[in-house]
């Protein structure tokens, strides 16, 4: 049984956490994460024969990280209070929907605090964490972490440089040795970013010539913390 089955199972007898944290096995599929939890709901929503989409039933709220912000406001927390001071009209659970775990500050999480532990409806938060960033502990102790396995036909090659430049060191170190990242693949996807961004000829000059120092350098397993740190250093110019 796949794992979208084995969740929309527990949806139907009932037994659905109230709140989980989706990660996937590789850093930054935002994309793949969204479309496991809109397949996943699409499920639950047909156990009803029901006509609705996802993206409109009224038991089911999608909050989005406004744009240029890196934490969620104050009215988006309020809004998703609210929306669960009701039943719900069709499910037999509503769901809240976060596309950015990491993006909780402390006085969000603590808004939510009584809805995680004594929500007065049924409820379940599903918070996608496409970086697999460090969460607040608040959020951390409370809920489910599931790792979504990526299929083969999802995977690509290119290295989204942009998510590792959202990390810290030590969780830079572990993710490229998790995923036997190459300092050739790194530098050649950082390249292309910086091309893409039109940045300064000075910035991807400079770019070349540290790429030519760590040319006489080991691969990453080596260990060698120089050279992780140089390249955190030049993916750390994204942000």
């Amino acid at each position: 049984m796949e794992l979208v089955d084995i969740l929309a199972h527990k949806y139907s007898i009932g037994q659905m956490h109230n709140l989980y944290v989706l990660e996937a096995n590789r850093v930054d599929y935002h994309h793949f994460l969204s479309d496991f939890t809109h397949q996943l709901l699409t499920k639950i929503i047909k156990q009803l024969h029901s006509g609705q989409s996802v993206t409109n039933h009224q038991d089911i709220l999608q909050v989005n990280l406004p744009e240029g912000k890196k934490s969620y406001l104050v009215e988006q927390i309020q809004e998703i209070i609210k929306f669960l001071n009701f039943r719900p009209t069709e499910l037999s659970r509503k769901f809240v929907i976060m596309d950015d775990a990491h993006a909780l500050s402390i006085i969000g999480c603590n808004k939510l605090l009584k809805t995680w532990e004594e929500p007065e409806v049924k409820a379940t938060f599903i918070l996608l964490n496409p970086y697999r960033s460090e969460l607040l502990p608040t959020l951390k102790s409370r809920s489910i972490t599931i790792r979504v396995p990526i299929e083969k036909k999802a995977e690509s090659h290119e290295i989204d440089v942009l998510a590792l430049s959202q990390m810290s060191f030590h969780k830079f170190c572990e993710v490229c040795q998790e995923e036997n990242y190459s300092d050739y693949q790194i530098l050649g996807s950082l390249y292309q970013k910086l091309v893409k961004q039109n940045l300064s000829v000075e910035l991807i000059d400079d770019m070349q010539s540290k790429t030519q120092e760590l040319s006489t350098l080991k691969e990453f397993n080596s260990s060698q913390n120089t050279k992780l740190f140089t390249l955190y250093q030049l993916v750390r110019e994204l942000k």
